[in-house]
């Protein structure tokens, strides 16, 4: 009888074990290695916007723990000389020399970063 629960014991905490691992295996397919890197490394370092690596749509890419960023994205568009012209949604417009750029925000699934995409890469808004 004595068996039999130590193997019941320690089956579950195998299970629970497993199933653990499981979801964090998935959190981290849902987010991406890199994105886990970019994570770290605004928790670990007084950098308020990093910028995201991905060529593939042309536009500029950056994480913030920032819950509002407008008004930094104001500012570090005002920086270079883009004036601000009108927010609609979660889009920012702005513009300089006859040229429009939009700024769009965009929360993450986990709520706790929001992805801020900046047309044509314009301006490196990063830290």
């Amino acid at each position: 009888m004595n068996k039999r629960w130590k193997r019941i014991l320690f089956g579950s905490i195998g299970m629970v074990f497993v199933m653990f691992v499981i979801i964090i295996a998935l959190y981290i397919h849902s987010i991406g290695w890199n994105h886990i890197k970019l994570i770290y490394s605004l928790h670990t370092t007084d950098k308020s916007v990093v910028k995201i690596d991905d060529p593939s749509n042309g536009h500029g890419l950056y994480l913030t723990k920032m819950r509002h960023p407008a008004e930094m994205i104001k500012e570090r568009m005002q920086r270079e000389d883009w004036h601000f012209v009108m927010q609609e949604g979660s889009g920012y417009f702005f513009e300089k020399d006859g040229q429009d750029v939009v700024v769009t925000t965009k929360i993450w699934p986990n709520r706790y970063f929001v992805r801020i995409s900046v047309q044509h890469d314009v301006v490196n808004i990063a830290d």
